[in-house]
């Protein structure tokens, strides 16, 4: 099980899992399939380059399966059945790095592949990232760490709201281009309307701690975060 790309079948259909596979001879990618009730063994051997969760419709085993890869930090992408675009932003938020509906053409399956394994790639230059970010004056955020305050109140943000958030962070008051905001994500392909919701989420849990309004949509555009002065003359 070293070799670099783990598929994981999680009650598959036989059809869409014969596509996938033979989308990965297609491409020469070399592979090794981890039963989902031998994976967490598994991790703690060896851990893949990347994994493939190639299920049928979401089971609370498939949704076990991804957390298990997340904790372990492996580059994920899903295929799955009657994906909804609610699950879809679920999984993503759990650290899934792409997730693909199902039934799928080749194609497709291919190219998220190819993206998967170009993204697993060790990057060549280090990016320089502040050791804080503030934001209106009362928002911090902290990329180290991954933690965000306002004021002396921690906010709770998943992994991909706090992406987000540091995307806009590092660019205010520039406006993001929501491609611009799911390439940040390395994932290009995310749909606007889950996009949409997570900038949904940002903005009411730092309603909540207290912040102001700082999260301003760009009509047809996309999103910025302006400052708290900008906020209270508005």
């Amino acid at each position: 099980m070293s070799r670099r790309v783990w598929l994981i079948p999680v009650q598959p259909s036989p059809a869409h899992l014969g596509v996938t596979t033979g989308v990965l001879k297609k491409h020469g990618v070399a592979w090794s399939t981890v039963r989902a009730h031998q994976l967490r063994e598994a991790l703690e051997h060896a851990l893949p380059g990347v994994a493939l969760v190639h299920g049928g419709v979401i089971t609370p085993l498939l949704m076990d399966v991804q957390r298990w890869l997340t904790d372990a930090d492996v580059p994920t992408l899903l295929l799955v059945e009657r994906l909804t675009d609610d699950f879809e932003a679920v999984l993503l938020d759990r650290g899934a790095r792409d997730v693909i509906a199902l039934p799928a053409p080749p194609r497709k399956i291919g190219a998220r592949v190819e993206a998967l394994l170009r993204s697993a790639q060790p990057a060549s230059v280090e990016t320089r990232v502040p050791p804080d970010v503030v934001v209106g004056e009362i928002v911090r955020v902290t990329p180290g760490s991954r933690t965000v305050t306002v004021g002396t109140a921690e906010v709770n943000l998943t992994r991909t709201e706090f992406d987000l958030l540091l995307a806009l962070a590092l660019r205010q008051p520039d406006v993001l281009t929501r491609a611009e905001l799911a390439e940040a994500l390395d994932r290009p392909r995310t749909g606007l309307r889950t996009l949409d919701t997570h900038i949904s989420r940002i903005r009411t849990k730092l309603r909540r701690a207290g912040a102001p309004d700082l999260l301003e949509s760009v009509r047809e555009v996309g999103y910025r975060l302006r400052d708290a002065e900008h906020h209270h003359a508005s």
